[in-house]
């Protein structure tokens, strides 16, 4: 052995090669686990608020319900079944669906703003408030209910102004959605998008009966528990919810200089006045997206028709208990989650590597078939004279109740990625749009349906159907992008 000699042999191309495929995998695999670790704490806050509100709803209106009878039928001795009756029904489907209403409205007023004040100061700023604000919503309503010998009922109405401090759940929606957006590369958001639509389902699947149970103890019971649950989303959203907004210190530094420069030119303009033409500047160069938009708003409108209305149908068409009932809510979600975390991810795949579809047009096809299915659902639902009927239609709906995945992939695919904290932030206020019109519109469709029979006690269902068939026709206006890759460079760069 000489000093020429060399002690360990040089590695050869290949061993070169399997080591870069070695550290690309590792790498990959880092990525992924740091996507999770991120996202984490926001779905679990999303998770949290979802939970509280399947908790208490079949409560909350059983309460609300026992509140009604008691001051229609005075000091007169009832029966339970009394409660049924159309002026009590009427009444409670009244107070709920104007409730909805003015918990929406103050929401969608501020959430454009809040979403692209978001897409400068950062998602977890907002997030907070918005939690803030669900809590304090559902505390107004439950002191309401609890001194109701004081207070008038129709106060409730008022909890929407709690919604205004960071858009309430809404901005929390929408926050969720673009902080995905912010760490996912294309081929894994529509899957990430699937788990997020599962976690109502997780929730409802897993807490609705949970509130039945506790209800029939004392339906309070569950809805002081939702408190708790509120004020622990809101402690991981302040201390555990990671930043997702890239380079989140240079935007706030744009944003202060651009705030500086705007108030400096347009000392006369409102704040109104901006933000309308900005919106209005937005809506013009991306009118693609318009058929899309629109097609949400529609099957938001008529997905409020399978909450409180179908517990109320089911109780006066079937004589079930509001406990009985929305066991119906908890099928649909283990039909539906089954739909998302199994078979809308493998027909994802197959559109794409089988049937070699770009993502948009795929999207499009899915968003498609789960319209008519939606439809078809809420047919049987509104012919259902026996609870089969009832069953299979809840259950053909529920197949399709995935919509709302393929077609905000679809919206995402559409549009630049410096853009997506405002667009899901728009797409959420157009949904919540549909819930604040669907609301008093249908309320107003059942109470009429129980006056004019037992046939039409089910026509906000077959409304419902209709709005899925034009959601349908709206989706097959739309011309989604031949690739999205154009739109994913941005975050190929943050993971890397």
């Amino acid at each position: 052995m000489d000093e020429t000699t060399r002690l360990l042999d040089a590695p050869t191309r290949h061993q070169e090669q399997d080591g870069v495929a070695e550290s690309a995998v590792t790498v990959a695999n880092t990525t992924a686990r740091s996507i999770w670790l991120t996202l984490l704490p926001s779905l679990a806050v999303y998770f949290l608020l979802n939970a509280s509100n399947d908790l208490s709803l079949g409560p909350q209106t059983a309460v609300l319900e026992d509140i009604v009878c008691r001051e229609y039928h005075g000091a007169a001795n009832w029966l339970p079944r009394e409660c049924k009756i159309e002026p009590v029904q009427s009444e409670v489907a009244y107070i709920l669906g104007w409730r909805d209403v003015f918990e929406t409205l103050p929401a969608c007023l501020v959430a454009v703003p809040f979403g692209t004040l978001a897409d400068k100061v950062g998602r977890k700023r907002i997030l907070v408030l918005a939690v803030f604000g669900v809590l304090m919503n559902d505390v107004w309503v439950r002191l309401i209910y609890w001194f109701h010998a004081t207070f008038p009922l129709y106060l409730v109405w008022l909890s929407g102004i709690w919604q205004i401090i960071g858009a309430g759940s809404p901005g929390v929606a929408s926050l969720v959605y673009a902080q995905v957006a912010d760490v996912c590369p294309a081929e894994k958001r529509t899957t990430v998008f699937s788990f997020i639509v599962a976690i109502p389902l997780v929730t409802q699947l897993t807490f609705m009966p949970l509130g039945a149970v506790l209800s029939s103890i004392d339906p309070w019971i569950p809805m002081l528990c939702t408190s708790l649950l509120e004020l622990i989303a809101l402690s991981v959203a302040v201390f555990l919810v990671s930043e997702t907004l890239p380079s989140s210190k240079a935007a706030l530094q744009a944003a202060a200089v651009t705030v500086q420069s705007e108030n400096e030119e347009n000392r006369d303009d409102t704040l109104r006045e901006q933000m309308v033409r900005k919106v209005v500047q937005w809506m013009k160069s991306h009118s693609r997206t318009l058929p899309v938009l629109i097609c949400l708003f529609l099957f938001y409108f008529g997905q409020q028709s399978d909450g409180t209305l179908l517990l109320q149908y089911t109780s006066k068409q079937f004589g079930w208990s509001y406990g009985q009932a929305s066991f119906l809510l908890s099928l649909r979600a283990a039909a539906t989650l089954f739909i998302l975390l199994i078979l809308l991810p493998w027909a994802s795949v197959y559109l794409v590597r089988h049937r070699q579809l770009e993502e948009g047009l795929r999207d499009k096809r899915l968003t498609q078939a789960c319209g008519m299915l939606m439809t078809l659902g809420m047919v049987l639902i509104f012919m259902s004279k026996s609870w089969i009927f009832l069953v299979a239609g809840q259950f053909i709906f529920s197949i399709g109740s995935c919509f709302g995945v393929p077609a905000r992939s679809l919206v995402a695919s559409m549009v630049e990625r410096e853009h997506l904290g405002a667009v899901f932030t728009l797409v959420t206020v157009l949904t919540m749009t549909g819930a604040l019109a669907a609301g008093p519109l249908l309320a107003s469709a059942f109470a009429w349906g129980l006056r004019a029979g037992e046939f039409w006690y089910g026509i906000a269902f077959l409304i419902s159907a209709g709005c899925f068939a034009m959601a349908s026709l709206f989706v097959s206006l739309a011309t989604p992008s031949q690739s999205a890759s154009q739109n994913e460079d941005g975050v190929q760069d943050h993971m890397s």
